[in-house]
């Protein structure tokens, strides 16, 4: 069993050469905007991990200031995500790896490793111990706190801090290519001001850029230009570029970013780093409210720090797009704390987490937001069939994602957890689908497929391959059957027919 606080990283061990191709995007700003902000509901095990030799819990990572997980990654494999984690008492930040399992069940093949989990509330198949983690790993020294990290192909970035040392805070990089055996890079970034989270990139000219924020003296965005192609040769000295030089700002939505991810366009001329915060946005009334928030800023590169020979780092232009909200996600995800990006097959996804463990449970919980259904391409499979369930009209509230090919059946949507922890038995009010030609699925009106009374009501979702959208069910009912009604908060279980 995996115990907390786990194996320390070492600079020492000879593992294979990280794979360093950064996340490329068709078109990023069309991805970011795509992404579906209502997202699936995870939950992830410690499985006593917490536990000390005595039976005791540690009550470390539950529900101290100074004591919470920050960021989420996920590994290039797809099964693993590596959280984040700091730990004032003590003295120690720590790396947790999970492995997934459960959103592998009943999938078609196994491209579906890269691509989209969904929720495992919906394929349990004994989650508890499919969905567990697998490894922790510890930094050495007196660095406590760990900010947002992000990956670039498998090296890891993690700002590190410590508000009472002389150099507040490191940025340190770990291949990551085996979960079970990272390697610690002995270069290291000391910077003698807080980093609450960074992100790097690979230039066509084959340097590394990294990209540090924070929020000590002035919000602004710290760069570095690797002095080789090789991360064993450190980096140049930073260039600020403060919030108030963003081009296309908004003073009074100035972003506290607690997660930053840099991405491409496919071939690497255009750069973008994208976001996550939770706001602290002032009301007419003088109180706060405090959003989730998504950001893309562009980054213009000047042309000698792009090109092929002896590339120098000249201030880049950063230009910040219009912020988007993301629904509160209650205790399944706080993007005041965990937050991240992931990028396979020109599709972009994007995941929040809870700060603190459920103590009692031993588990965390993390959300997937992944792009929205599109008119195209057509859905001729069975394995590419999706169906949307939203909460409110119009395709808003919570949303229910399946992929109908694995989730043949739902007898009862009383166990299916959203985001919130709230069930959709007899709450859906509008839906979206893409079904191939001659295929249906099913959404009835009671629990168990209407035990066995035909007079109860269905509303049959008639594939055509097209997207299909319903986006108020108080305007579907059931000519034919005894009672007729609208379906409007009426869906209890589902399935598929043909």
């Amino acid at each position: 069993m995996v115990r907390y606080k786990g194996i320390t990283l070492s600079s020492n061990d000879s593992v294979p050469s990280p794979r360093t191709e950064p996340y490329q995007l068709s078109d990023p700003l069309a991805s970011f905007f795509d992404l579906n902000v209502y997202g699936q509901r995870n939950v992830l095990f410690f499985n006593k991990a917490f536990i000390d030799d005595n039976g005791n819990d540690t009550q470390h990572y539950t529900f101290r200031l100074n004591n919470h997980f920050q960021g989420v990654v996920r590994h290039m494999d797809g099964q693993h995500f590596i959280f984040s984690g700091s730990n004032t008492f003590d003295d120690t930040a720590c790396l947790f790896v999970f492995k997934l399992n459960s959103y592998l069940a009943n999938a078609a093949n196994d491209e579906f490793r890269q691509k989209f989990i969904r929720s495992n509330t919906i394929i349990p198949n004994d989650d508890e111990h499919m969905d567990n983690v697998e490894f922790i790993y510890n930094f050495p020294g007196p660095y406590w706190h760990a900010g947002g990290i992000s990956l670039l192909g498998d090296i890891l970035v993690c700002p590190l801090e410590n508000k009472d040392l002389h150099k507040r805070s490191k940025i340190c990089f770990i291949n990551f290519r085996n979960p079970s055996r990272p390697k610690l890079y002995k270069t290291e970034i000391y910077r003698d001001y807080a980093a609450g989270c960074a992100s790097m990139t690979k230039l066509k000219n084959k340097h590394f850029l990294l990209a540090v924020w924070t929020e000590d003296n002035g919000h602004k965005l710290d760069f570095y230009l690797s002095n080789s192609k090789n991360l064993s040769n450190g980096f140049s000295s930073e260039i600020t570029v403060p919030f108030e030089d963003f081009k296309n700002r908004h003073d009074n939505i100035k972003p506290r970013f607690q997660c930053i991810q840099m991405i491409q366009n496919n071939d690497g001329s255009k750069i973008y780093i994208i976001g996550t915060d939770k706001g602290r946005v002032p009301k007419h009334d003088g109180s706060y409210s405090f959003p989730n928030r998504r950001f893309i800023m562009y980054i213009d590169l000047d042309h000698a720090t792009k090109r092929t020979n002896d590339p120098i780092l000249i201030t880049p232009e950063v230009t910040i797009f219009p912020h988007w909200e993301i629904p509160n996600g209650g205790e399944s995800y706080n993007f005041n704390a965990v937050g991240g990006f992931y990028a396979h097959d020109n599709q972009l996804y994007m995941y929040g987490g809870s700060t603190f463990r459920v103590q009692t449970k031993s588990n965390i919980r993390i959300t997937e937001f992944a792009p929205s259904l599109k008119p195209t391409p057509k859905c001729d499979l069975l394995e590419d069939a999706i169906v949307e369930l939203y909460t409110e009209n119009e395709f808003k509230g919570r949303c229910l994602v399946l992929q109908i090919d694995r989730v043949r059946s739902i007898p009862d949507f009383r166990k299916i957890k959203g985001v919130k922890k709230k069930h959709f038995d007899d709450c859906i009010k509008s839906v979206r689908f893409k079904i191939p030609q001659g295929v249906i699925y099913r959404l009835f009106e009671d629990r168990y497929y209407n035990e066995g009374d035909d007079t109860r009501n269905f509303l049959d979702l008639q594939g055509s391959g097209r997207l299909e959208q319903i986006p108020k069910l108080s305007d579907r009912n059931s000519p034919g059957l005894k009672l007729k009604k609208s379906f409007r908060n009426k869906i209890s279980s589902a399935q598929l027919v043909i």
